[in-house]
């Protein structure tokens, strides 16, 4: 039996969230500014991207994040460095009716 998306996505995060408290990461403030975390999750997900892809780039690219109860709206909340340390995000990426990003 296969768990449904959204009880897989949950798991994940927690997990993850236990990892980068747990596994010699430090969570640590994040020295860019909101218009610099914007352009920099920018770079990784272009407007206009679709949200699958967004997902698998956002992971690829160490950012972690959720949805908003209505899927509409995916909040970018942690980035993973590559020294072991995890900067909090406040980005906001909104999803139009077409699934893109």
């Amino acid at each position: 039996m296969q768990m449904p998306f959204l009880c897989r996505l949950s798991v994940l995060a927690l997990v993850t969230l236990a990892g980068c408290a747990g596994l010699q990461k430090q969570i640590v403030p994040c020295p860019l500014t909101y218009s610099e975390q914007i352009k920099e999750v920018l770079n990784v997900v272009p407007k206009g991207t679709r949200r699958e892809d967004a997902l698998r780039k956002l992971a690829s690219a160490g950012i972690e994040g959720s949805f908003g109860i209505s899927r509409r709206v995916y909040y970018c909340e942690l980035g993973n460095r590559p020294d072991g340390s995890c900067w909090p995000l406040n980005v906001a990426l909104l999803v139009h009716q077409t699934g893109k990003f």
